[in-house]
């Protein structure tokens, strides 16, 4: 069910000690579907962005964004599934 899959993600953050705060948004589409977005800033005040679509009948996420940035909001790492950049080889997972 959706629900249990945004109370896990959630508990996982809460486990996490280097994590200063956190927030959250979530959709719910139906007991399967949902969106859940979020803020993560860690004590060294990085910030880790993030955007799922899940369907918790399905293996993997149906869309994510991982978006990864130091406190001078340069950016570490971006991955994703966008179906843009067919060329890598990760593609689509970018």
């Amino acid at each position: 069910m959706i629900e249990d899959y945004f109370s896990q993600l959630e508990s996982i953050l809460q486990e996490f000690p280097n994590i200063r705060s956190y927030e959250l948004a979530k959709k719910i589409y139906n007991i399967h579907q949902g969106h859940i977005s979020g803020k993560v800033i860690f004590e060294n005040r990085h910030t880790l962005e993030f955007m799922e679509v899940v369907d918790t009948e399905q293996t993997g996420k149906v869309k994510y964004r991982y978006h990864y940035m130091d406190e001078a909001h340069k950016l570490h790492f971006r991955y994703d599934n966008a179906p843009h950049h067919a060329d890598i080889d990760t593609s689509p997972h970018q």
